[in-house]
């Protein structure tokens, strides 16, 4: 995982033109970004005080030494000034049932907190 997290955030890392950022906010750029890290639930486009945003929904279960640890989690990604900005809400227990209704009564809130994001500085 940690050779794909490090690709990952290095592609992003470089300037890309409108129409790979437009293909990277798809549902397929989207999927394709998180493969290997994870299990891909759902991804969208959507907009975000005015700027094109992907929502990734995903599970990700770990092998720690103090037993398995399961976490579902939206992330949002914008591009704001040449900048990748990426919002991160999860929910997470030992137990998969557990982290995944946890998840679910979280649904609403974690949706709400990304759809209420403003950049300021685009606004002064």
């Amino acid at each position: 995982m940690q050779d794909y997290s490090r690709q990952l955030f290095e592609m992003l890392a470089l300037q890309n033109t409108k129409a790979e950022v437009d293909e990277m906010i798809t549902q397929a750029g989207i999927k394709e970004l998180w493969e290997g890290l994870g299990t891909f639930i759902s991804g969208k486009k959507l907009k975000i005080d005015g700027l094109n945003c992907g929502e990734v929904s995903f599970k990700m279960t770990r092998k720690h030494s103090v037993g398995t640890f399961y976490l579902y989690s939206f992330q949002y990604y914008f591009v704001y000034k040449d900048k990748m900005i990426a919002l991160g809400y999860a929910a997470g227990s030992t137990r998969d049932e557990k982290a995944k209704t946890m998840f679910e009564n979280y649904e609403k809130l974690f949706r709400g907190l990304a759809g209420n994001t403003v950049f300021v500085s685009k606004w002064e």
